[in-house]
This record gives C-alpha cells, structure tokens and sequence, in this order.
C-alpha cells in the first residue's frame, strides 16, 4: 500500500516537494506546538486559580492564609510560562511554583485541579530545546 501511494507521488512528480515540506512540519511546527501546549499549561494554571478565587466569595468560605497561597501562587505561577515560553528555566519555575500552591489545596481535595497544568508544562519542558536545521 505505502509503496503504491510512494511510486504514485514519484510518477506527479511530488516527492521531493513532500520531503522538504515534512522537514520543515518536523522541525518549526512541532516546536510552536509545543510552545503552545507550555503557554495552554500556564494559561490553565490561571484558570484554575481564578476558579478557586471565585469559589472562595461565592461560598463565603473566607481567604485564610491557606486559600490565599494557593490562590496567589497559583496566578504568579502563570506569568513566567506566559511570558517566556522557550526558557526551560522560566517553565521549571512555573512548575515549582504550582506544586507549592497544590501542596496546600491537597488537603480540602481541589489540589488535584492542579495536575493538568503541571502535566502541560512538564510535557512542554521536555520539548523546550532549540529547534536544529535539518540540512
């Protein structure tokens, strides 16, 4: 079946067309796809705090010192991922950060909403190297 599709491409003619534009998809698109999953990691980490906060006055529960780490940690962790995508440094402590904010947050059981971002982030940091030329 692959060589059918292969000799079928050689006899238009597409072939060389087809490698250079897979080189290209190989190395500039899956380095933005994963800066894109970092900044969608930070972004959720946003979220998640700013839900906490919402759920913090509408159930008048009250910002004790617990609720207020894991709320303003959690939104300060975002802004190094937002802001600096390609730096493994900037990403790592943004991990950092929400895993201090999730410490706390484990213990009423809403830590967990924290997972997701940190997955992100620590997907999007193993990928965070610079993209090489393929000659």
């Amino acid at each position: 079946m692959v060589t059918r599709i292969a000799s079928a491409l050689a006899a238009n003619g597409t072939t060389e067309r087809l490698t250079a534009r897979s080189r290209r998809w190989s190395v500039d698109d899956v380095y933005r796809r994963y800066m894109a999953l970092i900044r969608l990691g930070a972004a959720a980490t946003a979220a998640v705090s700013f839900g906490l906060w919402a759920v913090v006055l509408v159930r008048d529960v009250g910002l004790n010192p617990f609720n207020g780490w894991t709320i303003a940690l959690g939104i300060a962790a975002a802004f190094p991922a937002l802001l600096a995508p390609a730096r493994p440094v900037a990403v790592f402590g943004s991990i950092t950060m929400i895993v201090l904010a999730m410490l706390p947050a484990l213990f009423g059981g809403l830590g967990l909403l924290y997972l997701l971002p940190i997955v992100l982030l620590f997907v999007g940091l193993l990928r965070t190297t610079a993209p090489v030329e393929v000659p």
